[in-house]
């Protein structure tokens, strides 16, 4: 099976990038990153489809005297990874797993007479009816204080006042004289 990137997609940039490279040139993550215009987050798991199907391969290099290891990535040849020894394909979704039988119901004495139901005419699905919603506080007042220092009260059903700038300065002042006596 053959691996063919959606255009546009990181595995896609990738590929396409790495195509027009001397072949056998290796990039590192961080390096490839950046040409492509990606920030590098998430990269190696981007690219581990087409990794698994031989579009790319990546060589994962620990330097000599230790640190965090780095993936260098380059075109790969067509060659899926080998599975692991313990791989078990995993089974199509098309046809429901197999499940144990369920035992037979016992067969009714001949005397017996079953009646059956007839089929209740299909009607259109019932939409269920919803509760209807908590009715919301009621607000009593709003307050808007603006920059040029100037306020307007709002109580719902009435009028708004709108102090100036003088006006709320006197307000605020006889306020903070009530607060502290």
């Amino acid at each position: 099976m053959t691996y063919t990137p959606q255009p546009g997609t990181i595995p896609y940039r990738v590929i396409e990038y790495l195509k027009i490279q001397p072949r056998g040139l290796e990039f590192s993550s961080a390096a490839l990153a950046e040409a492509i215009g990606h920030d590098g987050a998430g990269l190696r798991s981007c690219l581990a489809i087409p990794l698994e199907h031989g579009a790319l391969k990546a060589d994962k290099r620990v330097p000599p005297l230790g640190g965090k290891a780095t993936l260098f990535w380059s075109l790969g040849d067509g060659t899926p990874l080998p599975k692991p020894d313990d791989y078990e394909p995993d089974q199509p979704l098309s046809k429901p797993p197999t499940m144990a039988a369920a035992p037979q119901a016992s067969k009714p004495a001949a005397d017996t007479v079953i009646k059956r139901k007839k089929p209740a005419a299909k009607t259109p699905a019932q939409v269920p009816k919803l509760a209807p919603a908590p009715e919301a506080p009621q607000q009593r007042w709003t307050f808007g204080w603006f920059s040029d220092g100037s306020l307007v009260i709002r109580r719902p059903g009435a009028e708004d006042i709108q102090l100036s700038t003088e006006d709320t300065t006197d307000l605020v002042n006889f306020v903070i004289r009530q607060v502290r006596g």
